[in-house]
């Protein structure tokens, strides 16, 4: 009778090694939190928003891997396990924060975000260490953080000032005075 394990140890290693490949290569197709690489957005990073060339860079560099659908995905990003961290990550940040829709957001929420963009960085509680580990691009140096940081505020007071003249414009009165 023929036994479905090998019987030598060389020949028990190679099995167990064609079933580690054949594991991780399985586990390659499962993604537990979504279809977050097929997410893509044809529109330019942070449309709608006011800022300099300088500052976009900045925030692109540091940023738009994980708050925007503009996502490079590094090799690593496929790799079972290591992807459903990387995947539920970004899908975790674009969830709180999307550069590439922010066109899409009411002025209040584009407001609340540009006041957490300055704690943020300022408290450099982003980018987080962990992707600073593999990307030390993005890593805000203290220039980078005053630099987005004005222009958060300059961009709040944009918002504000568009907000408060567009309110004034929506009132209309007929001709006797009365709204």
């Amino acid at each position: 009778m023929m036994s479905a394990f090998p019987k030598s140890k060389s020949s028990g290693l190679f099995w167990l090694i064609g079933l580690v490949v054949v594991l991780i290569l399985c586990s390659v197709l499962i993604h537990p939190f979504g279809p977050g690489k097929r997410e893509s957005s044809p529109e330019p990073l942070m449309e709608g928003i006011s800022i300099d060339a300088r500052r976009h860079g900045i925030i692109g560099r540091s940023c738009q891997n994980c708050h925007s659908e503009k996502t490079q995905w590094p090799w690593y990003s496929y790799i079972a396990r290591v992807s459903w961290m990387i995947e539920s990550d970004v899908s975790r940040a674009r969830s709180h924060l999307n550069f590439s829709r922010w066109e899409g957001y009411p002025t209040e929420r584009r407001l609340a975000f540009l006041d957490e963009i300055s704690v943020m960085i300022s408290a450099r509680s982003t980018p987080p260490w962990r992707y600073l580990l593999m990307h030390r691009e993005a890593k805000l140096s203290n220039t980078d953080i005053e630099q987005v940081s004005q222009w958060a505020r300059a961009e709040r007071y944009r918002l504000r000032s568009t907000a408060t003249s567009s309110i004034g414009r929506s009132w209309s009165y007929d001709s006797s005075g009365v709204l």
